[in-house]
């Protein structure tokens, strides 16, 4: 036999021997192969588990932001009613518990940790939540319904409490969690006050021969949006999704001083007593005077002017709390 068919049957004895002693080493990685696939089949069946557990969960949030919505216009309703009705005694309970059951709704909303991308969980290293997180987005689409409803609450403050901001400390927003973050607060407290303020005072000015208050409203709302305004100037928005709400705000704040220029024109030319033209400013300023046709309140008044100082100065205090906490969380961002 010659030496290369030799080596080569040696080879192939050689190799099927090893083939036959060792049969354990096939059924190791082939048992091995199995029990990965084993546990493929669970990783996917708790991806699957825990895919359905968020859809289910976020469809309850909108399903919540759907009766969040349906609150906020039953309350509307029931105030327009009010305003409209001659009967006003029967309505207003009827708004007052519309309210109450709104304020509970939002509560309840804002304290419960379904509604929330929640971060914090057991340390057990299960997924039950133990806390929710101060900075946990909230599902679906509440946090539009939360600044909506900061609108309202804000604006009806307004109305109701002699033309002051509401607080983001107010009884309505306070709790064992805060009803509202302070991105939610300054766009609907602040700058949804704003436009909603700029809507009221054209329809006041559109009535201004018959309603002796109308001009000293639009004036009080044009201060109203020009401090909140100055204050919303100190915060550095970059891109924020509150940037192009803050930009619409200083079309809110024309709007009024042109309300204002017209109301003064149309004074000065219809022989308006309530409304006069300043002689020194001139149309171009914009400015307006009103007649006070009763001084026997001067202390009344100085009393309110004392009391709106405070106010403001409270109002410019939270703001300025709100700018630092958010400027240390964009702090945070860019480290």
């Amino acid at each position: 036999m010659r030496p290369a068919a030799f080596c080569t049957s040696l080879l192939t004895a050689a190799t099927r021997s090893f083939a036959l002693t060792t049969p354990t080493t096939h059924l190791v990685s082939s048992f091995s192969q199995s029990t990965k696939m084993v546990d493929y089949r669970e990783l996917t069946n708790q991806l699957v588990t825990k895919m359905k557990q968020e859809d289910d969960l976020r469809n309850k949030a909108y399903d919540r932001s759907w009766e969040l919505n349906a609150a906020l216009i039953r309350v509307e309703m029931a105030h327009e009613e009010v305003l409209s009705s001659p009967d006003k005694k029967e309505l207003i309970s009827i708004l007052e518990k519309e309210e109450e059951s709104l304020d509970n709704l939002f509560r309840e909303t804002a304290l419960s940790p379904g509604m929330y991308n929640n971060i914090v969980h057991n340390p057990s290293g299960n997924d039950e939540i133990t806390a929710i997180h101060d900075r946990a987005p909230r599902r679906g689409n509440i946090d539009n319904k939360m600044e909506s409803y900061a609108r309202y609450k804000s604006v009806r403050y307004y109305l109701k409490e002699n033309k002051r901001v509401l607080s983001p400390n107010a009884p309505c927003f306070a709790g064992t969690r805060k009803i509202l973050t302070d991105e939610e607060y300054l766009g609907g407290a602040c700058i949804g006050l704003c436009h909603d303020l700029s809507k009221i005072a054209v329809s006041r000015a559109s009535n201004a021969m018959s309603d002796p208050t109308a001009v000293q409203f639009v004036q009080d709302a044009r201060d109203t949006v020009s401090n909140i305004l100055q204050e919303l100037l100190e915060f550095d928005w970059r891109n924020s999704p509150l940037r192009r709400k803050y930009d619409s705000t200083k079309y809110a704040l024309k709007q009024l001083e042109t309300v204002l220029y017209e109301l003064s024109v149309a004074g000065a030319l219809g022989g308006h007593d309530s409304v006069k033209l300043e002689e020194e400013g001139g149309p171009k300023q914009k400015r307006i005077k009103v007649d006070d046709k009763d001084n026997s309140d001067g202390k009344k008044e100085e009393k309110d002017k004392e009391i709106e100082i405070s106010a403001l100065g409270t109002f410019k205090q939270e703001i300025a709390e709100i700018k630092d906490r958010m400027d240390h969380r964009d702090k945070l961002t860019r480290l």
